[in-house]
């Protein structure tokens, strides 16, 4: 039987940016890191998840954190006690799916996939269903 080796990690990223000639400190912060399938888990806020700019920044940060990840793949949650994988599905419809012991579907906002350079932002309370996807490259 082989053996999955998931390392678990726990630091802080902290962002700096300019609004209305302000400076302001954000904090975003990683829940988990599955090394296996190359993701890390991150917490935001919605609000953050949609304002592109600062997450080109969170992300250029993460890949450079993350640079041995060839296929890096970035999950987003609102919430740290959801965080991570957490979801068992009972049934096959998106729509009438059951989360069972757990509130990850009102938690999980969106995923990034370095390889494609989308963002999935994901319809509030349904993690099931994609509201809208960005080609997003962090680098610009």
């Amino acid at each position: 039987m082989e053996k999955l080796y998931i390392c678990l990690l726990d630091f802080l990223f902290i962002i700096y940016f300019s609004n209305s000639s302000v400076a302001e400190q954000i904090e975003v912060r990683s829940c988990n890191v599955d090394s296996t399938s190359q993701r890390v888990f991150v917490l935001i806020t919605r609000e953050n998840l949609e304002d592109m700019n600062f997450l080109k920044s969170v992300i250029h940060e993460i890949q450079a954190k993350f640079s041995s990840f060839e296929k890096l793949k970035i999950s987003f949650y609102d919430d740290e006690e959801n965080c991570g994988y957490k979801i068992e599905v009972l049934g096959d419809d998106p729509e009438t799916s059951i989360i069972k012991n757990n509130d990850v579907k009102n938690h999980y906002l969106g995923d990034y996939d370095s390889e494609f350079r989308i963002l999935k932002i994901f319809k509030p309370g349904n993690c099931f269903i994609v509201e809208r996807e960005i080609l997003l490259d962090p680098k610009k």
